[in-house]
């Protein structure tokens, strides 16, 4: 039995090429003008989980087998932005698995049934906000690592003088 081909749309390369060029300036910061530099992590967080979205919406839904990177996406979040935020994309991330296991609750993927759609959905969801919640716990763990360190270094003429 012949498959018919199947093309990927020309959008979902275009937001490839897209995230490449954003991943790409955003590793030189300095050379980005100072509005963009404070918004560069949002948008590049926003472009990577669209770029998610569409990548599974085109492969199969909530069968697909890249669902899983959508959990990527959220330790990107959590890492970059903080657990508010990261607990912001996994809830978005939730609700395009929820749209998606609803719009083919009619009619399961083959080799699935209905039932395994929804328990992936339930556990997924739950994956996405145990990482939510690691990656910004662990953040701001850092965060604060880092300010404690500068305050060392900041003070540490003061003890000198004093020693």
């Amino acid at each position: 039995m012949v498959l018919p081909e199947q093309r990927t749309p020309i959008y979902v390369l275009a937001l490839y090429v897209a995230n490449l060029l954003v991943s790409t300036m955003g590793v030189v910061p300095e050379r980005l003008p100072p509005v963009f530099r404070s918004r560069w992590p949002d948008l590049q967080v926003v472009l990577d989980f669209v770029i998610v979205a569409m990548t599974v919406n085109v492969t199969g839904g909530p069968a697909s087998a890249f669902t899983s990177i959508f959990i990527v996406v959220v330790l990107e979040c959590g890492i970059l932005l903080g657990m508010g935020r990261s607990f912001l994309s996994s809830t978005f991330a939730s609700l395009f698995m929820l749209v998606q296991v609803a719009a083919n609750a009619g009619e399961a993927p083959p080799g699935t049934s209905l039932f395994e759609l929804w328990y992936a959905f339930l556990v997924q969801t739950l994956a996405f906000y145990l990482t939510a919640f690691m990656a910004g716990y662990w953040s701001q763990r850092i965060r604060q690592m880092q300010s404690f360190q500068r305050d060392i270094l900041d003070n540490m003429n003061s003890g000198f003088l004093i020693t």
